[in-house]
């Protein structure tokens, strides 16, 4: 167990670009190419509105990409890039995916089938380090493992499915590749974390064994909202919705879980910055940041420190310490909520209590002096942006919200 480290430097980030729409009220994901030019965002319906950067922080909307007939639940750009712009996977409640190509002769983008064959919703969506496959969580309690059939009288992605309802008992909310791409990680509601073989070799022309065996599973407590590889690949890191982070060492699969725990709300999405550090984000409004040093893990707490560029008007403090004083704030808040709900009894109440859990937490950032963090609402994902900062040598990342935010960020400490 790690608690809050004390006496430690401040590990701080700056918003160093914002895409902040007009009549984006929510954004529910997004990706940022690697070169941070284009940004695809979901407005939390069935759209992806795709923007291209202008000037050094601004962004233009270049067009709209509508396929989808339910809300979008993923994004993701392919690593590599064999044209003039990579190509974006998007997966929806509509049971479908898409993959997205920019087309130069027209200079639009259209999009490719991916024939998934699920019963219940697509809910996230990754692609594999050499971009030649995309793995995608279903509802339906398994992963669809996609590869591109470039024959002439087909010309489209299919799908072979791993898991079933023994090793997976609820949906699919996360996936993550293994940096070798045999191997996937893949978080369900059932609380359970799930490692399969899935190599290629395996997988064609016919999937043979050991494609779609489990390698390894773990349990976390609560459902696994996101997981995520460390880049040597020898450790996995799970974030459950119980305010912790948990890490496996991978190299030790009889040793149990490392459990780190976070004293704010649940965080709904996560990911290594190095080998020793982890960020994760989610009901707090605000990143935090888990360093090793010292031979331990410790929380280093909010990396928050708005500056004037990315502070909403009014806001008071601009640093880490006010971040979390916001997220402390909002957990008050909800639990005052929670018991004023609980003393009027009835079935109404606890219904109305139940339901204002999200309401409250949002509220609680907002003091009256205004907003203190760079988001002022829910963190709903996070990306590792390749390279470091110019002059700094440090991460940078990016974060979408319920505040109908994106900000990338770029570390000046840690």
């Amino acid at each position: 167990m790690a608690s809050a480290a004390s006496g430690a430097p401040a590990a701080v980030a700056a918003v160093v670009k914002k895409l902040d729409p007009v009549d984006v009220d929510v954004i529910s994901c997004h990706a940022v190419t690697a070169d941070e030019k284009l940004i695809a965002i979901c407005p939390n319906n069935e759209q992806v509105l795709l923007f291209e950067a202008s000037g050094p922080t601004g962004f233009q909307l270049k067009q709209v990409l509508s396929q989808h007939t339910l809300r979008v639940t993923g994004l993701a750009w392919s690593p590599t890039c064999t044209g003039k712009y990579p190509s974006l996977v998007s997966c929806s409640e509509d049971r479908t995916a898409a993959v997205w190509d920019f087309d130069e002769d027209t200079s639009t983008w259209t999009s490719t089938t991916v024939e998934l064959a699920a019963s219940r919703a697509a809910l996230c969506a990754a692609w594999s380090p050499d971009s030649s496959r995309i793995a995608i969580g279903l509802a339906s309690k398994d992963v669809a493992i996609c590869y591109f059939e470039a024959d002439e009288r087909v010309r489209c992605w299919i799908a072979k499915k791993v898991g079933d309802h023994k090793s997976i008992k609820a949906s699919v909310v996360s996936v993550a590749w293994h940096p070798t791409a045999d191997f996937l990680a893949v978080g369900s509601a059932d609380s359970n974390c799930t490692i399969f073989n899935v190599s290629q070799e395996c997988m064609l022309p016919e999937p043979r064994p050991p494609f779609g065996n489990i390698e390894h599973q773990e349990s976390a407590g609560s459902w696994v909202n996101a997981v995520a590889f460390g880049p040597s690949a020898t450790k996995l890191a799970l974030f459950p919705h119980d305010s912790s982070v948990l890490i496996k060492d991978l190299a030790a699969q009889d040793e149990p879980l490392l459990r780190l725990e976070w004293t704010g709300l649940p965080f709904l999405r996560g990911m290594f910055l190095r080998e020793d550090c982890l960020l994760a984000c989610g009901f707090d409004f605000v990143p935090v940041l888990f360093q090793h040093s010292k031979e331990k893990w410790e929380c280093r707490g909010s990396v928050d420190c708005p500056t004037p560029a990315a502070s909403t008007a009014g806001a008071s403090e601009n640093d880490a310490a006010a971040a979390r004083a916001a997220a402390k704030a909002a957990f008050t808040t909800f639990t005052e909520a929670r018991q004023r709900f609980g003393n009027t009894g009835g079935g109404g109440g606890g219904g109305a209590g139940g339901g204002g859990a999200p309401g409250g937490t949002a509220g609680g950032g907002r003091s009256k002096e205004g907003p203190t963090t760079s988001h002022t609402s829910v963190i709903n994902g996070c990306q590792l942006l390749p390279g470091e900062g110019p002059g700094t040598g440090l991460p940078r990342f990016s974060t979408c919200g319920e505040d109908g935010k994106v900000l990338i960020w770029q570390f000046q400490t840690m």
